[in-house]
């Protein structure tokens, strides 16, 4: 059985940010792209993330509402 660490938010976002893919942050963070895919889809629903051409823009504000409001690793 595998022990599943948290996904470190913060450090994702800034990935996504740079226009790095999916795949890409999740190798580079050693985890599962399955589960950077079910978060970005979070992160898009709530609207931390948004979609600018090639690049993704990170909406801090959102972020720190959905931390504070403890949405986050354990809530997805």
């Amino acid at each position: 059985m595998s022990v599943r660490l948290p996904i470190d938010d913060c450090q994702l976002l800034k990935l996504l940010a740079t226009g790095v893919g999916e795949c890409a942050a999740a190798k580079q963070m050693g985890i599962p792209s399955n589960e950077v895919t079910t978060r970005v889809k979070k992160y898009l629903e709530r609207g931390i993330l948004q979609s600018k051409g090639e690049h993704d823009t990170v909406d801090w504000r959102a972020y720190g509402h959905w931390m504070r409001n403890g949405e986050t690793s354990n809530a997805i």
